[in-house]
């Protein structure tokens, strides 16, 4: 789930599936993805309206959060799992604990 956005982007979630698949998860529309690990990232080649734009996430040395970092804005948004623990922590919490 997204937990911090300084940059206040539209809401999303990730899911990962273990074939390699994922969807991000938006209010409007749902796009899907390829991923893979690769080292300290998570590599990801989203398919937007026929369009192949990769992404790279960092994971945390604890391995409970994904980082996505914004060349353009310079921010950090996180994404942590629903069940890690931080949720509390968190200003954003999309998707809504009752999704």
């Amino acid at each position: 789930m997204l937990c911090e956005d300084p940059d206040d982007s539209p809401r999303d979630a990730l899911q990962f599936n273990a074939d390699g698949t994922g969807i991000v998860i938006r209010e409007d529309k749902q796009t899907e993805f390829l991923h893979r690990k690769a080292g300290d990232r998570v590599e990801m080649l989203a398919n937007a309206d026929g369009y192949a734009i990769p992404i790279n996430m960092t994971i945390s040395p604890e391995r409970d959060k994904l980082f996505l970092y914004s060349d353009k804005t310079g921010s950090t948004s996180t994404y942590i799992r629903r069940d890690s623990g931080w949720v509390e922590g968190c200003s954003v919490k999309w998707p809504p604990p009752n999704n």
